[in-house]
């Protein structure tokens, strides 16, 4: 098995892409393409590595929507692998450390050592929190509590007084930990209903000594800089705390070397660890999912709950290192344990970018005119959500939002049963991109099934004047019939037939995804035969994932070279945002990939295995020249409030 990359010509900043030619004239350079191992292909059902052989089956299944949710007892029971795959028991976990150094890929700090690994990061590269974002004067104090909608009075209850307002970056740092225990009253308005016993997260019962705990093929878990657990996507996390312990005795011996460790590979095992300040982030999956990528996956996690706590809850484990900041996280299971599954079933965490609902300009345009015209103190952001995609997003004229925390946002949204239950919801929201220690406040009304309006503000008092807001927009949209066209049934969009009717021969194209990363939107088809069971979409977001990742880094890299870094380049390429134009052309016994990325889109396509290579590129220029004519009905360009 091979694969084919070929880099083409440096589009003009400002100009169009043009189209492709046969990639044989870019110099198309032959490398060894390794798949992973049988064990990795899939992440929640062991049968998935068998995946590319059953793609002839021709009895299609009722296609699965891309929006994350909880899983079924099903899958649950399939997320484990075969007994010959299990985990290493945890009093060998620490020994690993040792016996496989030549794995483990280090962040080299030392002065006197003058070499530099490809695959160092230095630990000043990490990405500090944005200074800015929320503006002077803005008020971040915490909001009264809800119930059922209605917004209490801020005088009815004297004692809550202190809990119902929280400054992270008050100038009382001895009451740190006392103002981050009270930051609890943030998932207050999700707690009650996400608590039901309906919600509760499975398999509570699993420790690292059960076997069905150890045959998972994916854990994902967060502790403190001390050792004590916070989160575990399977297990109870105090069942857990001696393999939390070793995590965090592995974490620390590194670091006592003046090193901060990355990764380590334990066989099939892949151990990604990301440092979060006082919180640690570690990874560990026999998926076939790269480094780069369960590192992003990493970075999301800790984004959301900083979305739900801000970094403010640092000065509590800088007061008290044994801080528990699980009673912070009581009643947003769903909300963490949505985000998490979406990694393996959606590409919008992988690409980071967000879904525009199908809707006619004309229409979009109308619905957006009416938003603008909405008026209110502190008013920042409105969007209109139909399920997981965006209708209209309308930004102030000093702030925008960008797509990691519009995808943040909508998971928060779309997995808390308290905001879908009530009426009206009023909550603190923290955007890490803009300012990760203060919040925000969101009003969040569902006009009708599943349409959301979402208001964000700077003002913690505005819960009476959103809901004014709220009450014209859906008058406006009920009047010009906008609900009834929001919820129409929409075209699926599907590959054969985008290229049938644009005049193309019959295509073997199974899917497309469609980035445009100006913003920051994305546009997918639905997978067709064979790729049509959960099992073989989920096979194909891994087939994807090591593409992205390979692509990205392939062209941080070219673009380093170009500016002279060589050697010393830096090894975030999966987050930069600089790219080469280039196209990569991979094949293998299932399934064939073009990847082609410029710097105004990236287009990832999934052809038939038997696909000629030149009438893969030419059914590409065929689908970019589509996507151009209907931009307008899937992508748009956020506006700006009027006021």
């Amino acid at each position: 098995m091979s694969s084919e990359a070929a880099t083409l010509p440096d589009a003009e900043p400002d100009g169009e892409a043009g189209p492709i030619d046969a990639l044989d004239d870019y110099g198309v350079t032959e490398t060894a393409d390794v798949e992973p191992t049988a064990a990795g292909e899939d992440e929640e059902d062991a049968a998935a590595t068998e995946a590319g052989d059953a793609l002839t089956e021709a009895a299609p299944e009722p296609d699965a929507t891309d929006e994350a949710g909880g899983g079924t007892d099903e899958e649950d029971k399939a997320d484990v692998i075969p007994a010959s795959d299990d985990l290493p028991p945890a009093e060998e976990d620490a020994a690993l450390l040792a016996t496989q150094v030549e794995s483990c890929d280090l962040d080299h700090n030392h002065e006197d050592d003058g070499s530099v690994d490809a695959s160092v990061e230095s630990s000043r590269d990490r990405a500090e929190p944005a200074e800015n974002g929320h503006g002077p004067g803005a008020d971040f104090s915490m909001p009264p509590r809800q119930t059922n909608g209605s917004h209490v009075d801020p005088t009815a209850e004297e004692g809550d007084r202190e809990c119902r307002r929280i400054d992270m970056e008050g100038e009382n740092e001895d009451d740190a930990t006392a103002a981050a225990e009270a930051a609890a009253a943030v998932v207050d308005t999700v707690r009650e209903a996400d608590m039901s016993p309906t919600r509760r997260r499975k398999h509570t019962l699993e420790d690292d000594t059960c076997e069905s705990w150890r045959r998972r093929q994916k854990h994902l878990f967060m502790l403190s800089n001390a050792g004590k657990p916070i989160y575990s996507r399977y297990g109870d996390e105090n069942r857990l705390s001696g393999f939390m312990a070793i995590i965090q005795a592995m974490v620390s011996f590194v670091e006592d070397g003046g090193d901060n460790l990355r990764w380590i590979r334990a066989g099939k095992h892949l151990f990604v660890f990301r440092i979060c300040g006082p919180l640690y982030l570690v990874a560990v999956a026999c998926t076939g999912e790269p480094v780069e990528v369960l590192d992003m996956q990493l970075r999301l996690f800790y984004d959301q709950v900083i979305s739900i706590l801000t970094d403010g809850v640092a000065k509590a484990f800088k007061k008290n290192a044994t801080f528990d900041m699980r009673t912070l996280l009581g009643g947003t299971e769903s909300v963490l344990g949505n985000l998490v599954r979406s990694f393996s079933r959606d590409l919008r965490p992988l690409l980071s970018s967000y879904r525009c609902l199908y809707l006619e300009a004309s229409a979009r345009n109308r619905v957006t005119e009416h938003i603008t015209r909405l008026k209110a103190a502190g008013l920042r952001h409105g969007l209109l959500l139909s399920g997981s995609e965006v209708v209209s997003l309308v930004h102030s004229k000093k702030y925008d939002l960008c797509s990691e925390d519009i995808l943040l946002l909508i998971n928060f949204v779309r997995s808390s049963e308290s905001l879908k239950s009530n009426p009206e919801s009023f909550t603190p929201f923290c955007f890490p991109s803009q300012n990760a220690g203060a919040f925000l406040y969101i009003y969040v009304s569902f006009l009708i099934k599943d349409v959301a309006l979402v208001l964000v503000t700077t003002q913690g008092d505005s819960f009476f004047d959103l809901s004014q807001c709220k009450k014209e927009l859906e008058e406006n949209l009920r009047m010009d019939g906008l609900l009834d066209e929001i919820l129409a049934p929409k075209p699926v969009l599907s590959s054969v037939r985008i290229l049938q009717n644009s005049g193309g021969a019959s295509a073997p194209l199974l899917h497309f995804a469609f980035r445009d990363i100006s913003r920051g939107q994305l546009v997918s088809s639905m997978p067709s035969l064979p790729l049509h069971t959960d099992k073989q979409r989920k096979w194909l977001i891994r087939s994807y994932q090591r593409l992205v990742a390979t692509c990205k880094m392939q062209s941080a890299w070219t673009v380093a070279n170009a500016n002279g870094a060589g050697a010393n380049a830096p090894t975030n390429g999966y987050k930069s945002t600089t790219l080469c134009s280039q196209m990569q052309y991979r094949m293998s016994h299932h399934v064939g990939h073009i990847a082609w990325l410029t710097h105004e889109f990236e287009m990832y396509t999934t052809f038939d295995p038997l696909t000629q290579k030149e009438v893969a590129v030419e059914r590409c220029n065929e689908l970019r020249s589509w996507i151009r004519a209907h931009e307008s009905e899937y992508l748009f360009t956020p506006a700006v409030f009027l006021h």
